[in-house]
């Protein structure tokens, strides 16, 4: 029997993830907006972004930096040596990304222009002049990192729905290792209509994989028959590392996994259904 320390830690070196890839995308307000049912299929996998959602491209080395900076009041009271209150006043997440392309997309956000609006001349010539002060506009941004497992990408993501620009790096017109770079940084405003300013999400195969040892379970809406042991998912689908995991739901016999995986809408389960029924919650994991 394990003892000490050993048996206190729990420590999965499996769960230390890193961006081995990485974007940041931009579209206007009118895009549509990105949620996990437009970022993610059915199995995980990223899907296409929607129409008028364009990838800055090529960044420098930090890919997308995503401070987060936080201010809060306190109250002191007589004959105490620490604050006996603390109220956060003040939650404001910005995203910094340095494009290294130079192309109309990263030109128009450093400058403020309108990207519809620089169109070169007849000789192929672009010309663009700004006043001393640029209009920044909203616009919506998703940063995309994928790291990767030997059951498949790993997405990590987070959404801004309404940022502007609200800070720009230095640029240098010089010959050495440095490109050209267009760097910004954006701030994150809540949208009313959607209630907030950061989305995070998490998706993809190998992420699937890693539910149970991360803590997290799936539900999945299935189908159920009396004294038959498969279980069909009418929303939501399996994947082949459900193999074991535990199975919980109106009609589920108490400790019951999954016993065989059959395809991405069919299991067996280690034990019968006890009841017949559709749109049964089912929790995997």
């Amino acid at each position: 029997m394990t003892t000490g320390y050993a048996a206190l830690k729990d420590k999965k070196s499996q769960l230390i993830r890193k961006g081995l890839q990485a974007s940041v995308f931009v579209a206007t307000r009118t895009a549509d907006i990105i949620t996990k049912a437009v970022l993610f299929d059915d199995t995980g996998d990223l899907q296409p972004l929607p129409a008028g959602w364009e990838d800055y491209g090529l960044t420098d080395t930090t890919g997308a930096k995503m401070p987060r900076s936080v201010k809060s009041s306190t109250v002191t009271s007589c004959g105490e040596t620490e604050p006996t209150r603390s109220d956060f006043t003040q939650d404001t997440t910005t995203l910094t990304v340095v494009p290294q392309e130079t192309k109309r997309l990263t030109v128009a956000t450093y400058t403020g222009a309108d990207p519809s609006a620089l169109v070169a001349g007849s000789n192929g010539a672009v010309e663009l002049k700004r006043a001393t002060l640029s209009t920044a506009r909203y616009c919506q941004l998703l940063s995309v990192a994928v790291d990767t497992t030997d059951d498949g990408e790993i997405v990590i993501a987070r959404y801004l729905p309404k940022a502007k620009v609200t800070d720009f790096a230095d640029q240098s017109h010089s010959s050495g290792d440095d490109p050209l770079l267009w760097g910004v940084t954006f701030t994150a405003f809540k949208d009313e209509a959607l209630g907030f300013a950061v989305d995070d999400l998490f998706g993809g195969p190998g992420w699937n994989a890693l539910l149970i040892d991360m803590g997290f379970r799936r539900i999945v809406t299935c189908s159920t028959t009396s004294t038959d042991a498969t279980l069909t998912a009418t929303t939501g689908t399996f994947v082949p590392s459900d193999m074991g995991k535990p199975l919980s739901g109106a009609g589920i016999p108490a400790t019951t996994t999954v016993a065989t995986y059959t395809d991405d809408t069919h299991v067996e389960m280690s034990h019968a259904a006890t009841a017949t029924a559709s749109n049964v919650a089912v929790t995997v994991g």
